[in-house]
């Protein structure tokens, strides 16, 4: 079935199948554009929050529930301990292109029921893997400050690593493992530490944020899409007055 609609000296012939298409394919394209120019309102207002995180003076923590409440990048010191014997090598890490590990140490603030996660800093990777190597972990009360960040716990392996003891190398930080491993509930919020004790350790943690404007890059190609598959249909169905019937 095709319907016909008279446009000056020309008409509009519109088929079932071409309608069904623009039906379809028209409202998934302009959601995508308007879903585009969300996440770049959005990604404006969170580089509007780390502005004012970077601003302020870093918060004093007085527990872990108060720790997981604070919006991320927000600089904060803890006072504490290092748990000894609580450090891990977070592998695959990269710092200006060069491979390496991330220091994991659990660190456990004064008045806190259970100790945090704090990455420490880079470490580079020697000439070969094995041994790992060294670094120090500061020993009797010290001070911390740092951004809180998410855990990253996405982290793609081949295989999923299982431990009956407290590992010194990780491919990924598995939340629930290192739970039943040290009988401690870990936090899914860590301290990303500005400084350490350890001097060989390097502390540089760049915001991957993806700005806004390839947000509204992304939007104005989606509509254009809209656009282009809109006006294809009209070319496509415009016919001189007296063309051949088609049924």
């Amino acid at each position: 079935m095709v319907w016909r609609i008279p446009v000056g000296q020309r008409r509009l012939a519109i088929s079932w199948p071409g309608l069904l298409v623009l039906l379809i394919c028209l409202p998934i394209l302009l959601r995508l554009g308007f879903w585009q120019l969300q996440r770049a309102e959005y990604k404006s207002a969170l580089l509007i929050e780390q502005k004012m995180a970077d601003e302020l003076p870093a918060r004093q923590v007085s527990s872990a529930e108060q720790l997981s409440r604070l919006p991320p990048q927000t600089r904060v010191r803890l006072e504490g301990e290092y748990l000894p014997g609580f450090t891990t090598l977070l592998d695959n890490r990269y710092y200006q292109g060069r491979v390496g590990f991330n220091v994991i140490s659990l660190f456990r603030p004064t008045g806190f029921d259970h100790p945090v996660l704090i990455n420490r800093g880079w470490l580079p990777l020697g000439q070969y893997r094995y041994p790992l190597p060294k670094h120090q972990t500061p020993e009797g009360s010290v001070a911390v400050s740092g951004e809180v960040r998410s855990v990253p716990t996405d982290t793609m392996i081949l295989k999923t690593e299982q431990f009956d003891r407290w590992p010194e190398l990780i491919q990924r930080i598995d939340l629930e493992q290192l739970t039943r491993l040290t009988g401690f509930v870990l936090s899914e919020r860590w301290v990303l530490a500005s400084s350490d004790i350890d001097s060989t350790l390097k502390q540089d943690w760049p915001v991957t944020v993806v700005g806004p404007e390839r947000h509204y890059g992304y939007a104005v190609q989606w509509f254009g899409l809209s656009i282009a598959l809109v006006v294809v249909m009209i070319l496509a169905g415009l016919q001189k007055t007296g063309d051949g019937e088609i049924d």
